[in-house]
């Protein structure tokens, strides 16, 4: 089994760019040292990791429509306000409807995907750091090749 490390005195601690690595090295540091604070943390963070472990696999190419470029390894997003518009047969253009949520948001493009995606990471990469447990770092690294690098499955790394 690998064991999580500390980062504290690695010579380049990784760059993260959401979390505080001296924080997570200090939790870490309590945890080893059996503080009964963080007990109740770990736990919910393992019960949700092994949660995680289930999630996805996420793809771009899961859609059921196809974006207008055509290629379904396009990311596809639809503005939350903007509406097909009622008095064209074809609903184009769409028309803003402030503060009004459209479904199609959630129902067409891969915000959703997306977003579980970034949470079962996240998730999954905390749970490795704090138990060193090797399965939760294989899912997250299925769940980051799946989305981004598989050939099959990866989203075009363009902002068109």
């Amino acid at each position: 089994m690998l064991v999580s490390r500390s980062f504290a005195a690695a010579a380049e601690p990784p760059r993260l760019v959401i979390l505080n690595l001296a924080d997570l090295n200090g939790a870490k540091k309590q945890l080893d040292a059996n503080d009964a604070a963080l007990l109740p943390a770990l736990s919910r963070l393992k019960r949700d990791a092994d949660r995680a472990l289930g999630a996805g696999p996420f793809a771009v190419t899961h859609k059921e429509l196809t974006p207008p470029s055509g290629d379904k390894h396009d990311y596809m997003s639809l503005a939350p306000y903007w509406w097909p518009n009622p008095n064209t047969a074809n609903g184009l253009p769409y028309i803003r409807r402030d503060g009004e949520v459209n479904p199609e948001r959630d129902q067409t493009s891969d915000r959703k995907r997306f977003g579980d995606l970034v949470q079962s990471v996240k998730t999954l990469a905390l749970g490795y750091f704090f138990t060193g447990r090797e399965d939760y770092a294989v899912h997250a690294t299925k769940l980051l090749r799946t989305w981004f690098i598989d050939n099959a499955t990866k989203m075009n790394p363009h902002l068109r």
